[in-house]
C-alpha cells in the first residue's frame, strides 16, 4: 500500500472479531510458556549452584578439619620438648633451701637398702653446707655414710654411691628421663 500523504494514525482492524481474541490468547500463552520455561531454567541453575556451593563448603570443611588435625598433631609433638625446655631454663641456676636439699637426699637414699655400708652422698658445695647434719640423721640407716662436696654438681643435684652401684639423681638426668618418657 502506498500513501500520498503520511498517515496520522493507523488502526488495524481484525477481519474476524474472534481473531483478535485468539491473538491475545496466543500472546498470553506465549508469555506464560516463556515464564514457565525461564522459571524452570532459573530453578535448575539455582539447584546446580546450591550443589556446587555445598560441595565447596564440604571440601573447605574437610580441608580445615585436616589442617586442624595436623596442627593438633604438630602441637602434640612439640609440647613435651617445649615443656622440658621451660623446666630446664626455670631450674637453671636454682638455689634450694635446706628442706628441699634434705628431700632430694631422702629420695635418692630411698633407692639404697638401709644398712648398706660405705654409702657416699655427693652434693654441690652450696647444698652440702646447708645439710651437714644429714650424716647424723642417716647414720643409723647407712653406717659410715660420707657426705662429699662435688663442685661439678649444681644445686639440686645428688649422687649416692654404694658398693652395689650408683644412684644418679641430678636434675639434668631427671629431665632427660622425663624427655625420654614423653618423646
Amino acid at each position: 500500500m502506498r500513501f500520498t500523504k503520511p498517515p496520522i494514525t493507523i488502526t488495524l482492524l481484525a477481519r474476524d472479531p474472534g481473531e483478535g481474541k485468539a491473538l491475545v490468547a496466543a500472546l498470553e500463552e506465549g508469555r506464560r510458556t516463556g515464564y514457565e520455561e525461564a522459571s524452570q531454567a532459573l530453578n535448575l541453575q539455582i539447584l546446580e549452584q546450591r550443589t556446587e556451593i555445598a560441595n565447596l563448603q564440604e571440601n573447605t570443611f574437610r580441608a580445615i578439619s585436616n589442617q586442624f588435625g595436623n596442627l593438633v598433631e604438630e602441637v602434640r609433638r612439640a609440647l613435651p620438648a617445649l615443656a622440658l625446655e621451660v623446666a630446664r631454663r626455670a631450674l637453671a641456676g636454682i638455689v634450694l633451701d635446706s628442706a628441699q636439699v634434705k628431700a632430694i637426699a631422702n629420695e635418692t637414699l630411698a633407692e639404697i637398702a638401709q644398712g648398706t655400708p660405705a654409702v657416699k652422698l655427693k652434693l654441690s658445695p652450696h647444698d652440702l653446707a646447708l645439710v651437714k647434719e644429714l650424716a647424723n640423721e642417716f647414720s643409723h640407716s647407712y653406717p659410715d655414710m660420707e657426705l662429699i662436696a662435688d663442685p661439678s654438681l649444681h644445686s639440686g643435684d645428688c649422687i649416692a654411691c654404694s658398693p652395689f652401684g650408683t644412684i644418679d639423681a641430678r636434675l639434668a638426668g631427671k629431665l632427660d628421663n622425663i624427655a625420654n618418657a614423653l618423646l
